[in-house]
Order: structure tokens, then sequence, then C-alpha cells
């Protein structure tokens, strides 16, 4: 028998989708807001009220046992009849379909737990209580239900469920059967590909979470989805959610997945892209006042959803078409579809950011979701940038000037966030100060102005408004981060000189709050080719969690790589300048030496530009902030040319994700060791772990992810040169990866030349 769950306010919801999408950008703030109505009613409430009162019942029809779920806000248990209570803060006045549908499944389950406990109630009370957040006032719609109607109303909230969760099964047995039958799409496993597979289907078998150090060539991909799709087959996985920091790496997964296609998995598929990039519509609004795809979507959608379920493989260019052809939002429309997929592609936001995960899967733990991390590397400085939030001082006069002929009462609260903060000025005028916890003067502040922007200002359309809804959301976040303030978090106040402070909640350590989210899904597979050392990753990932390491040895022979240590030349900011007519040197000896393409990684724009200025062939630099179009163009001169010389900079956009084979590149030259910039940041974390975590292993990981621009095949040979005198440091060497076993340590330009030349020979 299948088993599934599913919570009361979800239930309700299902059932009464028929209008347009919401266009209102309050939809997603006002529960953080509401709560504290919800609190405050509560607590007002007298003896005999049981708050957040947890309820569930279970049903079974067509093979599958369904859970209802749900914390009815508050059951004044003492009253005849009993009356259940849902509270909802709100400025519309409209009841609200699924609102009341809610509070009478409450109804329904506590019927049941009491009959279950050998009390027969004739019937219940439902109290839905309104609440205008602004100004409190309040509205209450109340009605006494019977067992029989109540009974009646559940049976027509679950069928429609049943029928959905019926097809679901009947898709999952077709999938699963294709899925037992199976087998590996080539003939052979690349080497130590199969270790990798056999561990990653150990782990999701076992409910486990693996790290795994897999080098490029190993078939990553494929290692770690096929797995995944034979553990779905045995009933193991119910979905999978493949996370990828790239485009590139999108792509990958999801040609991986069409070769399993084509060798039978009859399995749906789905990439999630950014709603901005994916919108049709002709100005990005999703009120439905201005988008027709958001007009009526879910009546259009109930009309077309079993015709498009015909597709198996739905991503950008056709979900596009798709929302063209049934006047469909695409980005909406992907979320949905979602739900019938059996794999999720997408970035690492939807599962793990705060502000924009995907509630439908990640509110609660489901056991049968598994998540396979490509290029884990990145996720220590994703989840730090994610879990921090900063105000800037700076950014209030423009908002109050836009406020100003708007709502005096709205500006007088922003004025009171800036009088904190410059009173945090006056009180502390070094560079930086920290402290353990929020000030909860500066919280209480917060959360009146957003009370004040939501009740008076957003609701209107006036000039400059995106930057006021801009300063709300962010204000929003900081105060939830607040509440979620964990030993991994400081708040920190930042002077940057006059009037302008930064206070900042800074997260040094993500793991707490990463393993929590970990927890929702069953098994968790990490994989990158730099997960070195793994201790720094563990450290920074995951918090009470039992994991297991896998590392693979590199598939391709060792001696196609030559590796060049050149600790002669000093590149660390105090020296650099002094050294960069030897760096240019050396650049240009190398190319002369052996002709084709090379990239030399810097660690800065100024560094790079000064010694661009002395080399004399045309040099192909990366710039600032280019655009998709830009970077494209970039690549493409290695396509075309056969005698590039291209500048990029270390950790940048050029130094991963991208696949040079061949001949397309011979040579990579990394300047410096890749340290992060000197930061106030990075020296908090410093200080709370050692100046390794900070800028050492950052910085290394960087320059390894350069170096593995050089050796994508088998047939792949090249030349890389690390210029620094620490690479040859026991530090570093003991960073080295098995594949950097035969370097070499030069000094001076002939010998690196002549090295060079006896390798390519």
């Amino acid at each position: 028998m299948i088993k599934d769950r599913i919570s009361v306010r979800d239930l309700a919801e299902f059932n009464n989708k028929d209008g347009s999408l919401g266009g209102n950008i309050l939809n997603s703030s006002r529960a953080q807001i509401g709560t504290l109505e919800h609190k405050r009613v509560q607590d007002s409430r007298g003896e005999g009220y049981l708050k957040e009162y947890s309820l569930k019942t279970s049903v079974e029809k067509f093979g599958i046992m369904l859970e209802i779920y749900g914390r009815a806000d508050g059951i004044y248990s003492l009253d005849d009849p009993i009356v259940i209570e849902e509270i909802k803060t709100t400025k519309v006045d409209k009841i609200s379909a699924p609102h009341l549908s809610q509070v009478k499944l409450y109804a329904y389950l506590y019927l049941i737990e009491s009959s279950l406990k050998g009390v027969h109630y004739p019937g219940i009370s439902i109290k839905l209580l309104y609440i205008n957040i602004i100004n409190r006032e309040e509205r209450i719609i109340k009605e006494y239900l019977t067992r029989e109607e109540l009974t009646i109303f559940f049976e027509t909230q679950i069928d429609p469920y049943f029928l959905y969760l019926k097809g679901l099964k009947s898709w999952k047995d077709l999938r699963d059967t294709s899925l037992k039958e199976l087998v590996f799409p080539f003939n052979n496993f690349r080497e130590g590909q199969r270790d990798l597979s056999v561990n990653i289907f150990r782990a999701i078998r076992d409910s486990k979470t693996l790290f795994s150090i897999a080098p490029t060539g190993t078939g990553k991909s494929m290692a770690s989805i096929f797995p995944a799709l034979k553990a779905m087959g045995e009933g193991v996985v119910e979905k999978i959610f493949y996370l990828t920091a790239k485009t590139v790496g999108r792509i990958t997964a999801r040609d991986t997945i069409n070769i399993l296609r084509e060798g039978g998995a009859n399995i749906r598929s789905i990439v999630i892209t950014a709603k901005e990039k994916i919108c049709i519509n002709k100005e990005f609004n999703c009120s439905p006042d201005s988008c027709p795809y958001a007009l009526d979507y879910y009546k259009k959608l109930f009309l077309v959803i079993n015709e498009i379920l015909g597709i198996r493989d739905f991503y950008e260019e056709n979900l596009k078409d798709l929302g063209e052809q049934y006047s469909l939002c695409p980005f909406e429309l992907s979320l949905d579809l979602s739900n019938y997929c059996d794999i999720v592609i997408c970035d690492y936001n939807y599962v793990f950011d705060l502000r924009v995960y995907l509630k439908r899967y990640f509110e609660t733990k489901n056991k049968g979701f598994t998540l396979l991390v490509d290029e884990a590397h990145n996720l220590p400085d994703r989840l730090r940038s994610s879990y921090s939030c900063k105000l800037d001082r700076e950014l209030i006069p423009p908002v109050l000037d836009i406020l100003s002929p708007i709502c005096k009462k709205t500006m007088n609260s922003l004025e009171a966030i800036n009088s904190i903060m410059l009173d945090a000025i006056k009180s502390n005028s070094g560079e930086y100060t920290l402290f353990e916890e929020v000030p909860t003067d500066l919280i209480k502040a917060l959360k009146k102005s957003c009370l004040n922007i939501e009740g008076n200002i957003l609701d209107l359309d006036f000039k400059g408004k995106n930057l006021v809804i801009d300063w709300y959301f962010n204000t929003l976040f900081f105060i939830k981060l607040s509440e979620l303030y964990t030993e991994g978090h400081c708040f920190v106040q930042v002077n940057r000189g006059g009037l302008g402070v930064t206070l900042e909640i800074l997260c040094n350590d993500p793991s707490i709050l990463f393993s929590k989210m970990l927890q929702k899904c069953n098994s968790h597979i990490f994989f990158s080719a730099t997960l070195t050392p793994i201790n720094y990753f563990v450290s920074l990932l995951i918090r009470d969690i039992d994991y297991e390491i896998v590392e693979i040895p590199s598939p391709f022979p060792i001696d196609n790589l030559k590796l060049i240590i050149r600790p002669d030349i000093k590149t660390t900011y105090k020296e650099r300048s002094r050294y960069y007519s030897e760096v240019a040197n050396i650049i240009t000896k190398v190319r002369k030496s052996v002709s084709g393409n090379y990239m030399v990684f810097f660690p800065s724009y100024k560094y790079m530009d000064e010694v661009a200025k002395l080399i004399e062939c045309d040099v192909l630099i990366q710039k600032p902030r280019m655009s998709e179009i830009q970077r494209a163009e970039y690549l493409n001169e290695f396509e075309n040319k056969k005698s590039i010389l291209s500048f990029a900079i270390t950790g940048g956009v050029f130094s991963e994700g991208i696949d040079l084979v061949g001949d397309k590149l011979i040579g990579v030259i990394v300047v410096g060791v890749g340290l992060p910039q000197i930061s106030i940041k990075n020296n908090i974390l410093k200080d709370r772990y050692n100046y390794q975590f900070a800028y050492t292993y950052p910085g290394f990981n960087k320059v390894q992810q350069a170096i593995g621009r050089l050796i994508r095949h088998e047939d792949d040979r090249g030349v890389a040169i690390l210029i620094d005198e620490r690479f040859n440091t026991s530090q570093y060497r003991s960073l080295y990866p098995n594949e950097w076993s035969n370097s070499v340590v030069l000094t001076n330009d002939d010998d690196t030349i002549m090295t060079i030349k006896k390798f390519w020979e």
C-alpha cells in the first residue's frame, strides 16, 4: 500500500484553486507578520482554550493510505458546543474559500479524534476570525455544523485529492516497472564510476548522507542519477532533486536524464528556471490585471493539465512555448508540473534559501526525497550568503524621500530606524563591532515599519515603489533571521565613515540551519571534484548528522598533466608589483614555446590589467559583470582559434563549469593562491575558526577549479603552472589532490620552457 500525507492547509488550497494567480506581493510576507497577531489573540483567550492543537487522521482509498494532519489555531474546549477557531490576518473583506475549508477540516478531525477517545459530539461550531493587521479590526464568521454535515464536507474534500493520488499511483507503477528493468546505458563504466554509483545507491537505500570526491571525468551526473533512479524503482525514493549552481550543470543533468530515458526509463523531469528569466509577459508584473498569463491561471490549467502531462521532459524553452500556447505563466506552470515529475533540476536556492525554497516540498519532513547536490564545493559561500542579511542606513533617506508625500506615519517608523542606526555610530565608533545578539529595540522598530508599509503603502502606485518594496522585503528577512538566530550567527555593526553604517546578521557557520533543512529529506549526496579538505566542508555543512565519505581516483592517466610549481615569484599584495614583469615574461615564453590556447588566472582585475599591459600580443580579457552573450562570445574564441591567450579571474565565471576539450585548451597558468579578499566578514570567520578556514581553503579550492579546466577527457593533455612561493610549502602541498603527485618545482624560465617542450615531444 502506498502511503501519503497532506496538511489541512494544503488540502484546502488544493480544492479551491480556481482563479487567477495572486499578484499581491504581500502573500509571501503576511504569515511572518501575522504570527505576531496570532500569538496576541491566542494569549488573550481564557481558560480551556487549546492553542496550536495538533490533529490528524488517516483514510484509505484505491490502495493509498492518506494521512491528513495540521494544527488548529485554537479550540474552545470548555464551550458547548465545542468551537474550532482559525485566525487569519488580512486586509481583504472577502471570505476566502480555502480559509473556510481549513477550519471545517479541523472541525472534522477533532470530531474523529474525540470519537476515538469515546466522546461523540453531535456537531461542532467553527469560527473563522479575520484580523486587520493595521487597525486590529476583527471580522468573525461563525457556523454550527452537524457531524453528518462535516462528514459529507470531508468526503468532498478528500475525493478529488484521492483521484489526483490515484493518477500519480498509476504513473508510478509504470515508472517503477521501467526503472526496475533499466540497465546502465553504456557498455562499460568509466574507471571509478561504478564504485561511485554503488556507494551512492547504498547511501540512498540506507537514508545516509554521503560526501563524494570525484574528479573530472568520473561521470558524476550519470553515477548519481542512475543509482537514484534504480532506488526509485525499488520504492526507496519518491522524488529526486538534482541541485546545481550553474546553468551548465542543469544542462548536463538534463542530457543525462535523456540518455536514460532513451534507454527505457519512463520518467518525467523538469528544470526550474528563475521567474525573471522565464517570464513571457511584456513587463515583469505578476498581477492578473497586467499579466494575461496570471489571469484565470488555475481554471486554464485544469482544462489542459492532462494533455501537458503527455510530455516527459520539461525545460525553459518548451515551458515558454506551453505558456504561450495555453496562456499560462511558465514559472508557475513549472512549479505545478513539478508535482507530477520524478526528477526536479534546479538551483540550490529552491531547496536551501529561506526566502525562495519550495515550501510545497520542504515545509515538513518527507521520507521519500533524495538530494543530489552537484558542485557542492560552492555550498559554504552560497549558504553563508543565504543565511545573512544586512541593513544599510544609506538606503533610508531615498526611501524617506519617496514616502514623504505619501504617508507620514510610515515615514515616522523609518525615521525611528534611522535614529537607532545613527545612535549606533555614536556608541561604537570603531571600524566594526561584534554583538552576541540583535538589539530588541531595532527589531521592534523594523516590525513596526513593515506593518506601516504593508498597511499604508504597498497597495498604492507611486514613483520609486520598487525601491520601497526592496527595502520592505529585505527588512522582513532581517526580522526572520533575528528569530532564527543561532550560535553560527553574529550581529555586526560596520562603520564606513561619516553617517554610513551597516547592521548585519552574519552567518559564519551555516551548518546549523542547513542541517535542519537537510533533515526534511531522506538522503543527501554531495559531490564535487574539489571537496578538499573534506573536514572543511563537513564542518560548514552538517551538524549532528552521520555521514560517509567516498573518494574516487581520477580516471585519467596521471602523466597527461604536467604540473609545474614556480615558487620564485611572489604574488602577495605587498610584493606583487615587483614581479609584474616576471609574470608577463613567463606567460609570453610559455605561449611561444608551444602554440595553442592558454588561460591565465589572476587574483584580481587590477593585477590582471597590470600584467596585460606588459604582454605584446593580443589578449582575450575577462571583463567585470559580463552578460551571458558576452561570456558565450569569450568561450567561442576557443572554438574557432588555436592560438588564444586569455586572462580570467580565479574563482570567476570561467574558472569552473566550462569544458574546453582536446586542443581547445593546452595550458593553464594560475597566478597566486586564490585567497579571498581580506574583509571584515572573512576576518570574523578567521576568528571563529582559523586562517585556513577563512582564506587558505577557499582560495585553494578556486585554484583547483581553475586547473580543472585543463584535463576534461581521457585523451586531453596539458601543462599547468602554479606561480607563488606558497604553493611549495608543506601546508599547500598537503592539499594537493592525488593527480598532482607528479608536480615539479622549477625556479627559472629556461627550465620551465625546456620541461614544457619535453612534455609535448
